[in-house]
């Protein structure tokens, strides 16, 4: 998620810890129920890419609550 310069800067203030806490709390390797229910309810997002040279992009999507599901997971 950080870049080596990131890290250095990370380790030198003492913010390492903080900064990997929202990876820890919200990475997941699939959607739950829960998840799902949440995102069926939103009205749009944002969907962002980034290229192989590593160009980003970011886009709106948009339209009524329901208009994005979650169509395949496994949840446990």
């Amino acid at each position: 998620m950080y870049h080596e310069g990131q890290r250095q800067l990370q380790d030198r203030f003492g913010s390492r810890a903080p900064a990997d806490r929202p990876e820890e709390k919200l990475r997941r390797e699939d959607f739950k129920q829960e998840d799902a229910a949440f995102i069926g309810a939103q009205a749009y997002f944002f969907l962002a890419t980034a290229d192989a040279e590593g160009r980003p992009d970011c886009s709106f999507k948009g339209g009524a609550p329901g208009f994005m599901q979650v169509l395949a997971s496994i949840w446990f």
